[in-house]
């Protein structure tokens, strides 16, 4: 049993595949996972998605003599046709320079700078897990993941665009959550144009009002993110001002489901529903 990512040359699919709307697919890790989930060969084999495995959980006892090593079993993988994701073993009595130069070696393989060409793998951090699966097992688990490793995330790439207004809708949970709407920019070839504000508190925090500067991005690479305000111009920020229960009801789309608890209205006030 393997745990593996999947990969597609959206690129290349450009010049032949297009979507229900008749334009180009954009967004790789979308178009990847939707391909998958079709739960059909041969539309993985006609798109010639790549698979690398990442991890080994069991089933290579009787392929190999291996047992308590990580590393070892995923080398041995490529025996057997298995891409495997770069990765590099750190020794103990190495120092910071070694673990630098190591890490350095690895975003270079992801950014095609030490990679042969067509292999652009673009990623958003780094895990660290211990090699010997037997330790790994001993420090066991929580509820959503193994307690034998870390992951480092690298900063997200932010753009640059004019915030235009703040919009409110109901979530699955049935909560009101404010949403900024900007103008459109591209982030990893996926147009956005929208991004959670989270909160009241939130908001005032990034003192916004229309027409404002804003940097965007997407936290790990899927979910939009107002980050900062870049500059604020003339105006000041909106004044989120209280208002009572008899403030006129807030207006929702006719998809929303009913919901109880407080509504955030359309001004930032907080008043009972």
């Amino acid at each position: 049993m393997l745990k593996l990512d999947g990969l597609i040359d959206v690129e290349r699919l450009k010049e032949t595949l297009t979507g229900s709307d008749g334009k180009p697919y954009h967004n790789a890790r979308n178009l990847a996972a939707g391909s998958i989930r079709c739960l059909d060969a041969n539309i993985c084999k006609n798109r010639e998605i790549s698979f690398f495995a990442f991890n080994i959980l069991a089933g290579m006892d009787g392929f190999t003599d291996i047992r308590d090593s990580r590393s070892g079993l995923l080398l041995s993988l490529s025996g057997y046709g298995f891409g495997v994701c770069p990765f590099l073993t750190v020794s103990p009595g190495e120092t910071a320079e070694d673990l630098a130069v190591k890490i350095k070696t690895l975003t270079d393989l992801a950014e095609i700078k030490a990679c042969p060409a067509g292999l652009d793998i673009p990623i958003d951090g780094m895990v660290l897990r211990f090699d010997s699966f037997s330790y790994s097992a001993s420090l066991g688990r929580t509820g959503h993941h193994y307690n034998d490793g870390i992951a480092f995330k690298f900063e997200d790439d932010t753009y640059e665009t004019v915030f235009r207004s703040i919009e409110w809708q109901a979530g699955r949970s049935g909560e009101i959550a404010p949403v900024a709407v900007f103008d459109t920019v591209e982030i990893d070839g996926c147009e956005v144009s929208r991004a959670s504000l989270h909160n009241l508190t939130f908001i005032k925090g990034l003192e916004l009002h229309p027409g404002c500067r804003i940097l965007v991005s997407k936290r790990n690479m899927v979910i939009p993110h107002v980050n900062e305000l870049k500059f604020m111009g003339k105006s000041g920020p909106w004044e989120l001002s209280g208002h009572d229960a008899a403030d006129p009801p807030l207006l929702l789309a006719a998809h929303a489901h009913p919901f109880h608890g407080r509504r955030q209205g359309t001004h930032g006030g907080d008043a009972p529903l």
